[in-house]
């Protein structure tokens, strides 16, 4: 049935119970989290949108192309994905370093020679060496905020390169 009997609002009920309310600028469930929009096998074509807040999981089953500035606020952004592909010329890492020199800044990657040993290998700026550059490998310690240098199989690198310039030290 549907109600008039509140000015200026239309209530739609379902066997009795208050589902939906319209009135002016609003259209909304009776109740929280009561009534879904569509259905598993029934679709709204486009929806045409202006902001969405979202107080739940959001699970995207298509592509999702954004056309203006994303941003993500959280402790853990996951990217899987076979190809990433940034346009910008440099990456900000360890943004949030400026109170103190207390991270580490770099890559590293995940690797297993034997099949059943995860290392790790990458490239790091060390907070507490004095901001020395160091390239590392087999380091067994899941890198985090800092590389522990002293972790179980943690090794130099080697550096295969062409270098041009003065080189110091041994």
């Amino acid at each position: 049935s549907i109600a008039f009997g509140t000015d200026n609002q239309i209530a739609m009920y379902i066997d009795g119970t208050s589902q939906l309310i319209l009135k002016d600028g609003q259209f909304h469930p009776s109740t929280d989290s009561d009534v879904n929009l569509g259905k598993d096998d029934k679709y709204f074509k486009d929806a045409f949108i202006d902001t969405i807040t979202t107080t739940g999981n959001t699970t995207i089953g298509g592509n999702l192309t954004v056309t203006g500035d994303y941003t993500v606020n959280g402790d853990t952004t996951i990217i899987d994905t076979a190809t990433l592909s940034v346009e910008d010329p440099l990456i900000v890492l360890a943004s949030g370093n400026n109170a103190a020199d207390s991270v580490d800044i770099g890559l590293y990657g995940l690797y297993d020679t034997s099949g059943s040993l995860d290392l790790y290998a990458g490239l790091f700026r060390d907070a507490s060496d004095s901001g020395k550059w160091k390239l590392f490998k087999d380091n067994q310690a899941v890198p985090t905020t800092t590389v522990n240098t002293s972790g179980t199989g943690y090794a130099t690198g080697t550096l295969v390169a062409n270098i041009e310039g003065a080189v110091t030290g041994n």
